[in-house]
């Protein structure tokens, strides 16, 4: 696995870490900002803002930037209550402060640490941050990843439908020669027919023919 932030198309300055929690990528702003600006910067990274799935590494973003709110990638924008993470992954870990989340004053909509605990707080006001990527073995979860995968099912999906077409171009030729073996049997049928109307005309005329050379016979004998 590489530790090089360029090989998953991350900037120079994110830093690699392999802990028990797994594998991941960290870049630690200084700047403060809003909730919605940091999530958007660390989008625009290709990352996310870090989310905590465990107590130890719940323990180890709250210590890169000690005694300061930090803004994590939990948020319940989209419903009250709902809290749901930025990369669309399952919340399996959570270490909410006693009587929290309260969403004071109703508008109390994304999560930070601190001290190691969890607060509900307005989006609006400026924290620092902390953005990350998950690596999962050989699978990166970025962008690139998913676009690469939607061209390549674009692709195939051309190819099926040419092989499609292909095949209901066959079908088409296979009826066509269905239809012509038919005209055919029923053409060498009709032939039949006349065939054997002939024979029985010839018969016909055979028979006459015998009758008459019988009359002639008996004719000569006469005289």
């Amino acid at each position: 696995m590489s530790e090089d932030p360029n090989d998953y198309n991350l900037p120079d300055d994110y830093f690699f870490v392999t802990e028990c929690w797994g594998s991941r990528f960290y870049k630690v702003y200084s700047e403060k900002m809003t909730y919605n600006a940091a999530k958007t910067q660390c989008e625009s990274d290709g990352a996310f803002l870090a989310i905590p799935r465990s107590e130890p590494e719940n323990d180890y973003i709250a210590d890169l930037i000690p005694n300061n709110h930090i803004w994590i990638g939990i948020d319940d924008i989209d419903q009250e209550g709902v809290f749901v993470a930025v990369d669309g992954s399952d919340i399996t870990y959570t270490n909410w402060n006693s009587d929290q989340p309260n969403n004071s004053h109703n508008n109390e909509n994304a999560v930070i640490i601190l001290n190691k605990a969890w607060n509900d707080i307005v989006v609006k006001v400026p924290h620092r941050f902390v953005c990350s990527l998950r690596i999962r073995g050989m699978f990166i979860l970025n962008q690139n990843d998913l676009k690469d995968i939607q061209t390549e099912l674009q692709s195939r999906d051309r190819e099926n439908q040419k092989y499609k077409t292909d095949l209901l171009e066959k079908q088409k030729e296979l009826q066509n020669c269905d239809k012509d073996l038919k005209d055919i049997q029923a053409e060498l049928q009709l032939r039949d027919r006349e065939n054997q109307r002939y024979r029985n005309d010839l018969q016909e005329k055979q028979r006459e023919l015998q009758a008459s050379e019988k009359q002639y016979k008996t004719y000569r004998d006469c005289e």
